[in-house]
């Protein structure tokens, strides 16, 4: 799977959830045509799994057919580099969580995430509903 080129007509969302797993978690959506593309999933309570980027393959209807899931990584061994919006987002969420103190809540620093490799423990992707029959 080829990530799509982030062209300047997407947007993105950040928005702190609670999964199912009842974990919180925090994340950033990158919509394209009122679509989620991309997600990036950070789970900051219960620290089960890696912060997680997933690209979506969708078909005509919206509907997501595929999905490729990614850990951050900090140093040289990603596949997939971050790109100029996942960079800007990082210092973004850098700024917003910057506070966090709670010895039950991740410490990271966004902006010291490099890109992304596969293989790892992903989260799941939140809000994100994958059609019957679809692919990781």
């Amino acid at each position: 799977m080829q990530r799509s080129e982030i062209t300047i007509n997407d947007s993105y969302e950040i928005k702190s959830l609670t999964g199912c797993c009842g974990c919180n978690a925090i994340l950033y959506n990158v919509i394209r045509d009122n679509r989620i593309i991309e997600q990036f999933v950070v789970e900051t309570k219960c620290v089960l799994f890696e912060p997680t980027k997933h690209l979506f393959t969708l078909d005509k209807k919206g509907r997501v057919l595929k999905m490729k899931s990614f850990v951050a990584v900090t140093d040289s061994s990603f596949t997939l580099p971050a790109t100029d919006v996942d960079k800007k987002i990082f210092l973004r969420l850098d700024s917003i969580y910057k506070d966090w103190t709670s010895i039950n809540k991740r410490q990271i620093k966004f902006a010291d995430l490099t890109g992304f490799k596969e293989n790892g423990q992903t989260h799941m992707p939140l809000g994100v509903k994958i059609a019957k029959g679809s692919t990781k």
